[in-house]
């Protein structure tokens, strides 16, 4: 039996080139990081003697990281790294991180 596997973006453009799989494996790869956001379809067609047997896909939303922002880290003692830096000790200093600004697209149905 073989596999035949095509992956492609809403705009239909061909991102195969990232699957990694053996040709008559059912389990396929695909290193999520090397792909921009979008949606995107995994096709799978298993044939035998040029005849097809079955097939399969999947689609998924690949969201993309989120833009802009700042962190602020600071300590109980009110300083913060507003100034560039901030020291503390291991173990013994509690820091608080929050954030501010960020824009992130989730707009996606997946996300909601």
């Amino acid at each position: 039996m073989t596999i035949s596997r095509e992956l492609k973006d809403a705009n239909n453009k061909d991102f195969s080139e990232h699957i990694i799989a053996e040709e008559s494996s059912p389990k396929a790869e695909i290193p999520i990081e090397k792909l921009p956001g979008g949606q995107f379809t995994l096709n799978q067609v298993y044939s035998r003697d040029g005849v097809e047997l079955a097939s399969s896909s999947i689609t998924f939303i690949r969201n993309t990281p989120p833009k802009g922002g700042k962190i602020l880290v600071s300590k109980e003692d009110g300083t913060d790294s507003s100034g560039g830096s901030l020291k503390g000790r291991g173990m013994e200093d509690v820091f608080t991180l929050s954030t501010s600004g960020w824009d992130d697209d989730m707009s996606s149905e997946n996300l909601k």
